[in-house]
């Protein structure tokens, strides 16, 4: 069974889908629904931010 995942750019937290073989587009429809946040940097990368990340302005110290 695969399960479509989006991991947060700031900490090791994972958003899985419930579906399975989800298109991108429903992936990152349904990480937004659930209060992450997806944005194009200044050099046209794509972030994920998860919502604890994006409520407590944390930053992973662990690398």
């Amino acid at each position: 069974m695969i399960k479509p995942a989006l991991l947060c750019d700031t900490c090791p937290n994972v958003f899985i889908t419930e579906r399975n073989h989800a298109s991108n587009s429903y992936l990152t429809r349904a990480a937004i629904a659930a209060g992450w946040t997806i944005t194009k940097s200044e050099n046209g990368w794509w972030l994920n931010e998860c919502d604890e990340c994006r409520t407590t302005d944390r930053k992973d110290t662990t690398t």
